[in-house]
């Protein structure tokens, strides 16, 4: 593999991570394990680890403004509740669940606990994160916010704020100078509104009425209200369920495609789906959708639309990352960027399971960094970023993840680690086999599963106990293979192709089920 013509070898031994949530714990892992570097620092705004992970009671009730920003607004500074008392809102809500079995997304050498449930509440993943980030605490400054990322020869300089009271953040900037920068604060902080015909009128004429799920907090706020949700993630699906259940009925769902997630979602007669929206009239309170059926008296209309790709900090790197704040620009592999290798994002993909892909991306660049691994060619990097616009587009498709994808992702990132040299030496990166492969084949039916057990479910902690054993299925395939090789042979007699016991009824019921729902959200990505 050719070597980047800036340089044949990284002289890179001091490193900072821009946030302490589950990228920035993994990529201090990772680099401290290569016992190379010299200075890693872990800068966090907030006072803890954990970064979306971290609920925060306190929000927004509404959009101040339509657009309420865009990829390009200043960066956010904290609300004050008290002018010692600083807020960075989470995403979390009361209700919030994983939507990702604990056996598939916890860190590769930590597990979850063997008493959280199947899906781990986001109170329990932040517990997890809090415990597995001790090892790390001391190179964390926390309450210190990262205002400026700039190039300075071949290192970078950041700009540092404060933000420990409302005194020490409006004083002056402190700097602080670093051969190579990992951004791992995320992109789930500015929201993407579609500009709707009306909105701006609407929201003028009704503050606090069009909202975002970056707000949200639980479905009894609602009560009494006619809404309609916007979107079709996982925060979309589960949040309009939550509404339902006391909003007036029904709640209205707007959508532009179905949900890759919908085979997971329990049937609810309360939400009514409806196509995307096409105007809003304020007056009477009217939304018109696609279908050209309108519907008036709306109280609440909540965004769960997503987020833009937004890092101001870097908004004076040239070439510019960001541009329609659908994906980063200029990155090779989803993770480092090909015009300043010294740069790198973690956890730019989407549909993926993020603790272990934050690993191989972090054992990726440890390795990269401290000369174990060969930069590949400006041409190369060139090469990967422009066939993957060719194949998925130059939107938000980018970092989208297709069914399995995230696997061979994972996969990929541990092969190229392991090629290198010493490989043994350092932190391992996780590598996923056919137990790993066969539970994320069946996530749609997984968690239609435990859904099914209603409030019963957080008695739930393990696949088995809804039906879904690994071994019981690998040796119902072993008889069927068996099965199928007498049949060849002529060995066959009237028994052959039953099923051995209600087991494997269960069993193969499920997997019909869960190949089915895998074939059909690999169709939507598509």
């Amino acid at each position: 593999m050719d070597h980047h013509p800036l340089t044949s070898d990284f002289d890179v031994r001091t490193v900072a991570i821009i946030g302490a949530g589950p990228a920035g714990i993994a990529a201090a892992k990772y680099l401290s394990a290569e016992s190379h570097f010299t200075s890693i620092v872990i800068y966090e705004q907030s006072s803890s680890f954990g970064g979306a992970w971290r609920y925060t009671a306190q929000t927004k009730s509404g959009l101040e403004a339509i657009p309420p920003a865009t990829p390009h607004s200043p960066l956010q500074p904290p609300l004050w509740l008290e002018p010692d008392r600083p807020l960075f809102i989470s995403p979390m809500y009361d209700e919030l669940e994983t939507n990702i079995p604990k056996s598939l997304m916890g860190f590769s050498d930590r597990p979850f606990p063997d008493h959280y449930q199947l899906f781990p509440k986001h109170g329990q993943v932040c517990d997890y994160l809090l415990e597995y980030s001790k090892e790390v605490e001391r190179l964390v400054k926390f309450n210190c916010q990262v205002c400026g990322v700039s190039k300075h020869g071949s290192g970078w300089i950041l700009s540092l704020k404060s933000t420990k009271t409302q005194a020490s953040f409006s004083q002056s900037v402190e700097k602080a100078s670093f051969d190579a920068v990992i951004v791992s604060s995320g992109h789930y902080d500015v929201p993407n509104v579609p500009d709707i015909p009306g909105a701006k009128e609407w929201n003028e004429m009704y503050p606090n009425s069009l909202q975002h799920s970056k707000y949200f907090r639980r479905g009894e706020d609602y009560k009494g209200k006619k809404v309609i949700v916007v979107g079709n993630f996982a925060s979309a699906v589960d949040i309009a369920s939550q509404i339902s259940h006391h909003a007036l009925s029904p709640t209205l769902q707007s959508t532009r495609s179905e949900s890759y997630l919908s085979a997971a979602a329990l049937p609810n007669p309360l939400v009514e789906q409806h196509p995307q929206i096409t105007s809003l009239d304020a007056p009477s309170r009217t939304v018109t959708f696609a279908s050209g059926h309108s519907v008036s008296n709306i109280d609440t209309i909540l965004f769960c639309t997503g987020y833009f790709y937004s890092y101001p900090f870097l908004s004076t790197l040239t070439p510019p990352i960001i541009a329609s704040g659908l994906r980063t620009q200029g990155l090779y592999d989803q993770v480092l960027n090909r015009h300043h290798p010294t740069l790198a994002f973690l956890l730019q993909a989407q549909r993926v399971i993020p603790f272990p892909t934050a690993e191989a991306q972090s054992a990726f660049l440890a390795r990269l960094w401290s000369n174990r691994l060969p930069l590949p060619s400006v041409r190369v990097m060139r090469d990967w970023e422009e066939a993957r616009i060719a194949d998925r587009g130059d939107g938000r498709d980018f970092h989208n993840m297709r069914f399995l994808e995230d696997v061979d992702y994972i996969n990929h990132l541990y092969d190229v680690v392991m090629s290198g040299q010493a490989p043994e030496k350092g932190k391992r990166p996780p590598k996923w086999g056919a137990k790993e492969r066969w539970i994320r084949e069946r996530f749609s039916a997984l968690r239609r599963a435990f859904l099914e057990r209603g409030e019963r479910r957080n008695e739930v902690r393990t696949m088995e106990e809804v039906g879904f054993d690994y071994e019981a299925w690998v040796e119902e395939e072993s008889g069927r293979a068996e099965r199928e090789g007498k049949m060849e042979r002529g060995e066959a007699n009237g028994a052959v192709g039953s099923l051995t016991n209600g087991t494997s009824l269960t069993i193969n019921g499920i997997e019909a089920m869960a190949v089915e729902a895998g074939r059909d959200s690999n169709a939507e990505q598509c």
